[in-house]
């Protein structure tokens, strides 16, 4: 039985959805940028999630050794996953106690941050049917679903933790050519980020856009491929190159007030503080 943080959740998402673009807009306020410490050993990033657990940025480029950093750009040290068990990540998404999901081509293995040894119990299948690009994954707690984004098929499908195929959408339609991805689980929706057009959007679980940010534009980044969300600070964080950017992703009015209902009930749901921010 879903706990009553959750059930909050999933009875506001339909709200926090249902205004139409341009009523209830979001704005996306840029903060500042970092390049990735000297230390790192990362050709790019392609992938990019938040441990919750440590307050630290996890990144990847498709090879076995991922880099830890600070939110603020500061070295803490890699992460060398048992290749032999492990999938070298596309995609990360950091799930509660400290584990984090990898996802490449069609699979999707689970691995501990803190070692990078697979997780014992841990999530380790094949999507289907015929998913074969994995460029992005992120996780939505409430309903344990992945979802997945591939770029070259313009697609998006989510799937239960046992690997079944729940439902699908084409993000042609809008434009998308999706790489990075994150949910955000107190709107319930999607942030989508492409690398082409160096854009992200935000999307509802069945697809639809809500709103559009240029990354380029707001911060000179480009070839963006990664992004992540604190939920509680709404802070956004995007990859491109070898540079971060971060970003507040501010309600205007209209969903203003929804917004402060969702992040009460996210809070009841993670007490727990973060040892590091």
């Amino acid at each position: 039985m879903p706990s009553r943080p959750f059930l909050t959740l999933l009875l506001l998402g339909p709200l926090l959805t249902a205004f139409p673009r341009g009523a209830g807009a979001l704005e996306l306020v840029y903060e500042r940028s970092f390049d990735l410490p000297g230390e790192s050993q990362l050709s790019g990033i392609e992938g990019m999630t938040l441990d919750s657990s440590s307050g630290d940025l996890i990144l990847s480029s498709g090879v076995p050794r991922l880099e830890r950093i600070t939110t603020d750009g500061d070295y803490v040290g890699p992460i060398l996953l048992d290749s032999d068990a492990v999938v070298a990540p596309d995609g990360l998404q950091a799930r509660s106690g400290g584990r984090i999901l990898s996802g490449n081509m069609a699979l999707v293995s689970e691995f501990e941050g803190a070692t990078g040894e697979a997780a014992a119990g841990g999530i380790s299948l094949e999507l289907a049917p015929g998913f074969t690009d994995i460029e992005g994954i992120t996780f939505d707690p409430v309903t344990e679903t992945i979802w997945v984004v591939a770029n070259t098929e313009a697609r998006v499908a989510s799937y239960s933790t046992t690997g079944a195929f729940l439902s699908e959408f084409s993000t042609s339609g809008i434009g998308v050519e999706p790489h990075g991805v994150v949910f955000d689980p107190v709107t319930g929706n999607l942030l989508i980020v492409e690398d082409e057009s160096n854009r992200l959007h935000v999307v509802t679980r069945s697809g639809a856009e809500l709103d559009d940010f240029d990354l380029s534009a707001l911060a000179s980044l480009s070839n963006v491929e990664a992004v992540t969300l604190d939920p509680e600070t709404r802070t956004v964080y995007a990859g491109g190159n070898t540079t971060v950017a971060v970003f507040t992703l501010v309600p205007e009015p209209a969903t203003g007030l929804l917004v402060v209902v969702g992040l009460a009930a996210l809070a009841r749901a993670r007490p727990a503080s973060r040892s590091r921010r």
